[in-house]
């Protein structure tokens, strides 16, 4: 058929009359194709993306059902009458068009920054307590532990309690506590003086006294070994992270740059060739003193937090609009990448518990991927369901999904 002759056919009385039945009829695929966007249709589509984030935080799915007609039936007369969502499209919602759309968004930050994979390799080991010997020993560790399951832990602090921790045993077991080769013999191995007073009062004999300090000579070696394996490779760059929290690099006393450079250098996204990288390093960290930065904050006051610090020294820009930080705040943001500890990981396996209970074991593995991602992505931001802001992308799914 040619082009004309549907020109011709588009202008004729029968054309029309067919047209405006067609665009005044119910059909569902012709609303979706024939009509255009309103503001209204859009205020629906965002109430149920939004309503089925809600769920996804509070409740089961299938509760939707339930609620939507109640909020169809209270808004007569208003654009939220016309909510059509039970629990097939709220799973839809979340699946294809929340949950894709965090993961875009997650993948879009990770191709422009550095990042680290925690892989969990952890198993719960059960340990008996012997007499007064163990009890402070499982407290220092599980004060050490407190340090490193917190979500904003400084890493010099937390590497710095480590490290002290693991000193600490050396020099109860060996005679030169940074060699850790020739250990100390076992009458001069340091058991704790509660331990000796009770074990010297007891009505044991010798040998069975013998006996028990060999085991927990055994046991302090463990707890030894077991803390070489938890120190880190990078414990030089952890170390000197302390040197750029805001009060010591703002400090009038602070080390040198040179000091501390060799940690750091390496981190710098796409450096340029060596001594110039330095010394555009060296300079911006001089500079740095210059600028006043509680000004820079809300409330006129610095963050003790390096992160927050830092984010807003590379996002400071000079009066030519020049951002003249940035290299010297990415390096530093680079080497806080390196994890402190799976906490992070164990959590999402608590929200998992949480989510897929003995109540909602047929939820999918799909769905409950979709739950989770909402959930974490919600959490990193710190708001909740009543904050959570509908993107553009997500109002251009929906309208896929309406179309499929």
């Amino acid at each position: 058929m040619k082009k004309s002759n549907l020109v011709l056919h588009e202008g004729t009385v029968k054309h029309r009359k067919a047209s405006e039945s067609v665009l005044k009829s119910d059909s569902g695929i012709m609303k979706i194709f024939c009509t255009k966007p309103t503001a209204q249709r859009d205020q629906v589509k965002i109430f149920e993306v939004k309503y089925a984030v809600g769920i996804a935080c509070h409740s089961s799915i299938s509760s939707v059902d339930h609620f939507t007609e109640i909020v169809s039936e209270l808004s007569k007369g208003q654009a939220l009458e016309n909510v059509k969502l039970h629990r097939t499209k709220c799973s839809a919602i979340l699946k294809n068009i929340v949950s894709i759309s965090v993961l875009e968004e997650l993948i879009s930050e990770l191709k422009s920054s550095k990042y680290s994979l925690l892989i969990d390799e952890s198993t719960d080991i059960a340990g008996s307590k012997h007499l007064t010997f163990v009890l402070p020993i499982i407290q220092d560790f599980e004060s050490v532990n407190a340090s490193f399951q917190a979500t904003d832990a400084e890493p010099s602090k937390v590497f710095s309690e480590l490290k002290q921790l693991h000193t600490y045993f050396a020099s109860r077991l060996y005679q030169n506590p940074s060699e850790s080769t020739v250990t100390l013999p076992l009458d001069r191995v340091r058991f704790g003086a509660k331990f000796e007073f009770k074990l010297s009062k007891s009505q044991l004999s010798e040998q069975e006294k013998s006996n028990i300090k060999k085991r927990c000579h055994g046991f302090l070696l463990e707890a030894k070994s077991q803390l070489d394996k938890r120190l880190s490779q990078d414990m030089d760059i952890l170390e000197n992270l302390k040197y750029f929290q805001p009060k010591e690099c703002l400090s009038q006393i602070r080390k040198p740059f040179q000091r501390i450079a060799a940690s750091f250098t390496h981190l710098v996204d796409n450096p340029s060739v060596g001594k110039e990288t330095d010394l555009k390093l060296e300079l911006q960290y001089d500079e740095i003193l210059l600028v006043q930065w509680k000004k820079e904050f809300d409330g006129d006051e610095i963050p003790n937090d390096s992160v927050t610090f830092w984010v807003a020294v590379k996002q400071y820009e000079n009066a030519a609009g020049v951002k003249c930080f940035s290299e010297l705040a990415e390096m530093v943001l680079n080497a806080h990448v390196i994890p402190l500890s799976n906490a992070y990981v164990e959590r999402i396996f608590s929200h998992v518990t949480n989510i897929k209970s003995k109540v909602r074991n047929r939820l999918t593995l799909e769905t409950m991927e979709a739950v989770l991602r909402i959930r974490s992505k919600l959490a990193e931001e710190k708001i909740c369901c009543n904050k959570f802001k509908v993107t553009d992308k997500m109002l251009r799914y929906v309208r896929l999904e309406m179309s499929r």
